[in-house]
């Protein structure tokens, strides 16, 4: 059997004003830095989205680093004198 070809994001899809697409976009950019942010209620299916992205940005060698903004509120909160956010569950 042959060897299953790896999966290409699919870039090619001019958008925007501009024409380009998102791989052409994304390789003209003056730095490489990014940050985006996905929001959304617990079962919404926003962290199946956010490995989604990062596989397709695994491609362009980006670097991934996940943070949960929860985290940081209770860091700032336990910095603030808080001893913890109630649960939400």
């Amino acid at each position: 059997m042959g060897e299953a070809k790896k999966k290409e994001p699919n870039l090619g899809i001019a958008s925007g004003a501009t024409g380009k697409t998102p791989k052409e976009t994304m390789e003209g950019r003056r730095t490489q830095e990014l940050v985006l942010a996905f929001c959304g209620p617990i079962g919404s299916g926003v962290s199946t989205v956010a490995k989604a992205f990062e596989e397709s940005f695994k491609d362009y060698d980006y670097e991934i680093v996940y943070i949960k903004i929860s985290d940081f509120i209770e860091q700032v909160g336990v910095e603030h004198g808080y001893s913890g956010l109630p649960s939400v569950l």
